[in-house]
């Protein structure tokens, strides 16, 4: 049985998803086009980690104001 994973409602747990997605991507697809390495989450530079948390990245369609401005 496979079980979902709970809705994030909190800016944690959407960075942790986010965080999450993206290392799945990079472990799918660990180098970009040119043969260049993807950066790990931790090198990310803030603007890049806020779109892979974003709620709209997670499936979250409605307006969340805790989003809208860039994290610091």
């Amino acid at each position: 049985m496979t079980m979902e994973a709970k809705p994030a409602t909190t800016r944690a747990e959407y960075v942790e998803r986010g965080r999450a997605d993206y290392e799945a991507d990079v472990k799918a697809r660990p180098l970009y086009p040119d043969g260049t390495p993807r950066k790990a989450w931790g090198e990310l530079c803030a603007i890049a980690r806020y779109s892979w948390a974003k709620p709209c990245h997670l499936g979250v369609t409605s307006d969340n104001p805790e989003f809208d401005n860039l994290p610091d």
